[in-house]
């Protein structure tokens, strides 16, 4: 639909001819529906509408047709002979989204956020934006930004998503270096929840009744298909009705497309799909290629987002059962290949089938290891094992320059091990035998995981690699705190901290920023357990600057936030009670590796042996002392490999034996005093909360202030018992400690 003083365009990309190596050749299935819907939106609003495809020429970047939005937006609005040149504001939506409400005023949007040339939701990954829904105000700082945003990567190597976080970090920097003229990337660039303009993926579980877009991102070509279908055919009713003059001439809410739409019509598509899938990858004659698995594996994904959201004790063994049929087929199907494929005269060919199905079998143990219930922990130990032989057979037979998704890959198995030894630990006595040993076992799978991520990632700027690894230190340190090692515990959260704060490059509407306050929480949490006070003290206070920044209610905070307002204000009273706790601590070096240490040794300045240390502003030991290896912290359900030659691969030669077979010697630790150990459980209590949950991934741009101001604490209020209990118990501690020195 062309008009031509329209104040708002909207358009899209869709074309069922291959382009491109993402073009989907049976579109026009959904996108005819998505065509249409969209039209019925722009005649509803006056809004103009327009289509293009390869016959317009406007397949700009025939490699990745991700990119064509990018151009597309650009010529549009070129001031000279752009066809939306005079629009106040342009809508580009990917040919999976239509919008629900055909009452959605892209005006009044507009008015929302004044500031604002650029609005889109928040990505669920490790983006900032999804691009499937972006609304942008005909400005001349848009029309540059969108210009640059072609230019700044190599498209062939950069999807456009990323190009724009990269130009979106650059416009920040410029900003906060005084280039004022480059504008206030946080004014003019509004990145909302993700269900505000997009789908909070995937739509079937975590559509709400308010959403007014629905982008079916990931989804196969049935379901998109019957959902656009239904949305449109509930439009051509309703305005037959209204012809007609009918007095029921009513849309229905959201078109019609509501979740339990969604979800039901999803449980049939998947079911089918999973079903044909499985007899395909289960057949012998023919012999079932990888891309049939490959297949398998993400409608097997889907399949499962179902039954978890069922929630049945019925559906949860259906998920469980379904992960473990599909690794046993891959299981099969690679033993069957293995015996034959020596008498292969292509054995090229042969070779590159092999290692993609060892890749494919390694990721469906890892899904069927994570559906597994933790007290099934041995039948997990056997999986993993599995999944750790088939890693370094794959490992053995890749050249140099591939390896490191291998090692990659067998880090992450590493890990799970000890996120579930850690849960188990959480499960435990945690005075008794069995509970030491589990924080033993437990750390000494995540040092052979951080030992493997580490020998290729250390620096690595893959954000997905390096949020991995941050969490691998993090439960490192968690892991140090339990047994008492505060001296190590202390090097790993401040190199945990680091690596966090680096990540997040102070982007506010990064998730990586907003996970900051998990980690200083729990970092500051194990200071104020070993009463390194002054360095607790820094770390909560920059948590209450990140809470800030980030605008978190200060009428409504979260229980951290709380939290960290209460030990702060106990802090300032010991300071007042117990000067000589607020001295530095200082540690004995004794020459032992910082890995074998088991109990942190205090000692007095002047002491020989004793070495001072002094702590700075940002929290990190200013001693220099080599850092202790650590590990991950997430429960991934995927496992996120790199591929030689892509970002975050690079070509360094590891043995995977020394990884695999790498002892950690560990002596044991002194019985804890029992008044200490009573305050250790709280912290545990707090770190295992976060643990499971890292933080909250909702981005928001409003930015209001935390409370601080020393207000009467309420007696009712949970938090301040709890935190009145830690300040009896540490009190306690406290005094003990001041008596022996």
């Amino acid at each position: 639909m062309i008009k031509t003083d329209a104040s708002v365009y909207l358009v899209t990309y869709l074309d069922s001819e291959k382009g491109s190596s993402f073009d989907i050749p049976d579109i026009l299935k959904f996108g005819s529906y998505m065509l249409a819907n969209t039209a019925a939106y722009a005649e509803q609003n006056n809004y103009g509408f327009r289509w293009l495809n390869i016959k317009t020429g406007s397949n700009y970047q025939p490699g990745d047709a991700r990119w064509n939005k990018v151009k597309i937006i650009e010529k549009a609005l070129d001031p000279i002979d752009g066809w939306a040149k005079d629009a106040q504001y342009l809508v580009w939506l990917d040919a999976d989204a239509i919008v629900l409400d055909l009452g959605l005023s892209i005006e009044e949007i507009g008015k929302q956020f004044p500031k604002a040339d650029f609005i889109a939701s928040a990505d669920i990954r490790q983006g900032y934006l999804n691009s499937g829904f972006l609304l942008m105000r005909n400005t001349p700082w848009l029309r540059n930004f969108v210009t640059q945003w072609w230019d700044i990567v190599d498209r062939s190597v950069k999807c456009d998503q990323d190009a724009f976080d990269i130009l979106y970090d650059s416009y920040q920097a410029r900003y906060n270096s005084g280039e004022t003229n480059v504008g206030n990337i946080r004014e003019k660039v509004a990145i909302l929840d993700r269900d505000a303009l997009n789908s909070d993926p995937p739509a079937m579980t975590n559509q709400k009744d308010y959403n007014q877009v629905l982008h079916l991102m990931g989804e196969i070509t049935p379901q998109r298909q019957k959902i656009f279908q239904h949305a449109f055919s509930n439009i051509c009713q309703t305005f037959e009705k209204q012809s007609l003059k009918e007095n029921n001439s009513i849309l229905p809410n959201q078109l019609g497309v509501t979740r339990e739409f969604l979800l039901s019509t999803a449980s049939d598509v998947y079911s089918l799909h999973v079903e044909k899938l499985m007899s395909k990858a289960s057949a012998t004659d023919p012999r079932p290629t990888v891309d049939a698995f490959n297949d398998l594996s993400v409608a097997c994904h889907h399949l499962v987002d179902i039954y978890k959201t069922i929630n049945t004790p019925e559906s949860l063994q259906k998920y469980r059962n379904l992960y473990k049929k599909a690794y046993e087929i891959t299981i099969d199907w690679l033993r069957d290949f293995e015996k034959n494929m020596k008498n292969s005269p292509d054995r090229y060919n042969i070779a590159t089938i092999y290692i993609y199905m060892l890749k494919r079998t390694a990721e469906n143990g890892n899904d069927y290891f994570h559906s597994l219930e933790l007290s099934q922990q041995e039948l997990k130990k056997t999986v993993a094992e599995e999944v750790l032989q088939i890693l370094r057979v794959l490992y053995n037979i890749l050249n140099e320059a591939s390896r490191p998704f291998a090692l990659h890959m067998t880090s992450l198995m590493y890990h799970n091990l000890g996120e579930m030894t850690y849960n188990l630990f959480i499960e435990s006595d945690r005075k008794s035998k069995e509970s030491l040993d589990l924080l033993e076992e437990g750390l000494s799978y995540e040092l052979k995981a951080i030992n493997a991520i580490s020998t290729h990632f250390e620096d690595t700027d893959n954000k997905s690699i390096m949020r991995e690894y941050i969490s691998m230190l993090q439960l490192t340190a968690i892991y140090q705190c339990s047994i008492n090692d505060y001296e190590n515990a202390i090097k790993t959260w401040n190199k945990t901290l680091q690596k966090a704060e680096a990540l997040a490059g102070g982007v506010v509407i990064s998730y990586h920023f907003h996970h900051l306050i998990g980690y200083y929480f729990n970092a500051a949490m194990c200071d104020f357990t070993s009463q390194h006070l002054i360095l607790a003290k820094e770390r909560f206070e920059r948590l209450l600057e990140i809470a800030k920044q980030i605008g978190y209610d200060p009428e409504n905070p979260p229980g951290e936030i709380l939290h960290s307002i209460g030990i702060l204000k106990e802090i300032q009273r010991i300071a007042v009670e117990s000067p000589k706790l607020m001295e530095p601590f200082t540690f004995s070096d004794n020459d032992q590796d910082a890995d074998e240490l088991d109990e942190w040794e205090e000692c007095q300045p002047g002491e020989e042996g004793c070495e001072e240390v002094e702590v700075d502003t940002d929290g990190n030991i200013l001693q220099t002392q080599k850092s202790p290896r650590a590990v991950s912290v997430d429960e991934l359900d995927e496992w996120e490999e790199c591929q030689p030659g892509e970002e975050g691969c690079e070509e360094v030669e590891v043995d995977i034996n020394e990884i695999e077979d790498e002892d950690e010697d560990e002596e044991e630790e002194d019985e804890e005093d029992q008044e200490l150990a009573e305050i250790r459980a709280q912290y545990l209590k707090q770190s295992q909360r976060f643990h499971s949950n890292d933080q909250s991934d909702e981005n928001n741009n409003n930015s209001h202030e935390i409370k601080d101001d020393d207000e009467e604490d309420d007696d009712e209020d949970e938090e301040e018992k709890e935190l009145a209990e830690i300040r009896a118990q540490y009190m306690k501690q406290s005094k003990r400690f001041q008596n022996e020195n």
